[in-house]
């Protein structure tokens, strides 16, 4: 069991349900599937600012937000152009609308992925995007397995053909995570690690993209590009977490949670990997 060191709570700004996590340049940047903006702070002295995302305000009471929300899920480094892309879930129709920021904050564009989400309910029963990478010229996507059909999987795609609105080819990669305690495992994120990809996964026991339910427990992973596994353990946490980043300067993961608890913070904790996995992150 892998443990990890809580580093921070997202109190100011004030952030309950962190989803994505991307750390760069001395700042961890961080978005939360139930608010319209993207935090960033201070990686030294953890003061974080604004940057608004989406103009809509979000009602307050639970069942609206949830409803209204746009879901941005995942938080991509795009490494080429410095910038970020926010990937929005896709599990309900208003869900579709992602953007990209520059790392100072700043609005760069509007994204939709009406047209990749609608050739995608073709291949997937109940679309629930939630991590991505970028490697290469390839834009991972780690569509999350908690419906009732389980269906976890990886979209590869080429990012410049996606981000012009280009004919779009793409292929699938069907991942079996396994179970623990007895229930399904599905993603929550995923980051890149040297020439191999680090995951998140939890068994949340709930048949649905849309309702939460109680979190059994996480693990974390390792797979190559290929979308083999090579190594999975769990994490010493009863929270659920849900973005996930690799310091390469550091030789550390950081990871953000969410307690499906608009009154509570989300937290930023780090950990080391396991020496073993060393060997699996030096070799092809």
């Amino acid at each position: 069991m892998i443990s990890i060191e809580k580093m921070m709570e997202f109190k100011q700004p004030f952030i309950s349900a962190a989803s994505g996590l991307v750390e760069s340049n001395g700042k961890f940047f961080v978005v939360a599937d139930d608010e319209n903006f993207l935090a960033i702070y201070d990686q030294r002295t953890h003061i974080g600012q604004v940057s608004q995302v989406f103009n809509e305000i979000l009602p307050n009471e639970k069942a609206l937000r949830k409803k209204k929300k746009h879901d941005i899920e995942a938080l991509v480094l795009l490494p080429q152009q410095n910038k970020l892309l926010l990937v929005p879930s896709g599990s309900t129709p208003a869900r579709q609308r992602g953007a990209i920021m520059g790392q100072s904050g700043q609005f760069e564009k509007e994204v939709s992925f009406n047209h990749l989400f609608s050739e995608l309910s073709k291949l997937f029963s109940e679309i629930n995007i939630e991590g991505g990478v970028v490697i290469g010229d390839e834009l991972y996507l780690f569509q999350r397995g908690n419906g009732p059909k389980n269906q976890n999987g990886i979209i590869i795609l080429s990012l410049v053909a996606f981000l012009s609105n280009k004919k779009l080819k793409f292929k699938i990669l069907p991942i079996d995570l396994g179970t623990l305690k007895g229930i399904n495992l599905s993603f929550t994120d995923a980051t890149v690690a040297g020439t191999k990809i680090l995951f998140l996964a939890v068994a949340e026991d709930s048949n649905s993209t849309y309702l939460d339910g109680q979190v059994a427990g996480s693990v974390l992973g390792m797979m190559n590009p290929r979308g083999e596994i090579l190594c999975t353990t769990p994490l010493a946490t009863s929270s659920k977490p849900e973005g996930l980043c690799y310091s390469s300067s550091e030789q550390c993961f950081y990871l953000v949670t969410d307690d499906d608890n608009r009154e509570l913070p989300s937290s930023l904790f780090r950990g080391l990997l396991p020496a073993e996995w060393t060997p699996h992150m030096i070799s092809d």
